[in-house]
C-alpha cells in the first residue's frame, strides 16, 4: 500500500499550513516546490516556535475526539 504524504507550497503562509495541519491533524507537511519536488518538512514544532499561540491552535485541533462516524468509516463488515 502507497500512502502520500500530505503537503503544502513553498509560497503558502503559515496559517495555511497551520490550518491544513489542524484539519487533518497532523504534526508534520512536506514542503514542495514550483515542481512537487519535496523542499523540506514544516513541524508542528516550527509553527509553535514562530507563533506559540498558533501553534497550540494547531495542537487543540489534532488532539479532539475524532466522531465515532470517522472512527467505523473504512472498516469493513463481518
Amino acid at each position: 500500500m502507497t500512502v502520500s504524504a500530505e503537503s503544502c507550497e513553498e509560497h503558502d503562509s503559515l496559517l495555511l499550513a497551520a490550518q491544513k495541519m489542524h484539519d487533518l491533524r497532523i504534526r508534520r507537511l512536506v514542503v514542495v516546490n514550483e515542481k512537487r519536488q519535496a523542499a523540506g518538512i514544516v513541524a508542528l514544532a516550527d509553527i509553535s516556535r514562530v507563533n506559540p499561540e498558533l501553534g497550540g491552535l494547531v495542537l487543540e485541533g489534532i488532539n479532539r475526539p475524532v466522531p465515532v462516524e470517522s472512527r467505523l468509516e473504512g472498516m469493513s463488515t463481518c
